[in-house]
């Protein structure tokens, strides 16, 4: 993924990250769902930084910012879908995001350390 897209990615994730996140604050009534959508934000956002400041090059560059892209797409899009779409059966796909999340976090460190 060239760094072209990754930015444009991570645009998106940021722009979804601020509208999510107001929704949460000021639109959804319920105090859960308003709470899982900032969620939902958060986790966008932080990975939207990730994405734009993370140097890393190679395959395992490449393979981290396919993590992120994917695990933000999967837990912050299953948990919008679930809380303001009403779409609950789309809650099931928020774990397999967090995974990669998790996944990436661990394969950065890895691969900071195998640098050294």
């Amino acid at each position: 993924m060239s760094m072209r897209i990754t930015n444009f990615i991570a645009a998106l994730y940021g722009f979804y990250g601020v509208t999510a996140g107001a929704v949460g604050a000021h639109v959804i009534k319920n105090m859960h769902s308003a709470d899982m959508v900032k969620t939902a934000a958060l986790y966008a956002l932080i990975h939207a930084v990730v994405l734009i400041a993370y140097n890393g090059g190679g395959k395992f560059g490449m393979m981290i910012r396919w993590l992120f892209v994917a695990g933000v797409f999967l837990f912050s899009g299953a948990i919008t879908a679930k809380y303001m779409l009403d779409l609950s059966w789309a809650g099931h796909a928020a774990p397999v995001g967090g995974i990669l999340l998790m996944a990436g976090w661990a394969l950065m460190a890895l691969n900071a350390f195998r640098r050294a």
